[in-house]
């Protein structure tokens, strides 16, 4: 599975380099997309038990995503989202 960024409107190529940052970022702080999607699903679904950290990973990765696909937008599409593509 790898990242991908639905419901942006956006062309591949440009999803691609967004998907890139966020790549990056996961990996600068040593968590696995997979686990960081699932730590930050489990979080907005209000389980009290997930890796917080993980979470944040996942966050981070979307904003670093997000501020590369979105440059000069002031606001980001509500719709748009950072996802796990199977």
């Amino acid at each position: 599975m790898g990242l991908w960024i639905a419901d942006s409107g956006l062309s591949e190529d440009k999803i691609a380099n967004g998907v890139a940052a966020a790549d990056k970022v996961l990996k600068d702080m040593g968590v696995a997309p997979e686990a960081a999607y699932q730590a930050v699903n489990a979080m907005l679904e209000g389980e009290e038990d997930f890796d917080r950290d993980a979470a944040d990973a996942w966050e981070n990765a979307e904003t670093a995503a997000f501020r590369v696909v979105f440059a000069g937008m002031e606001h980001w599409p509500e719709e748009a989202a950072l996802t796990l593509k199977h």
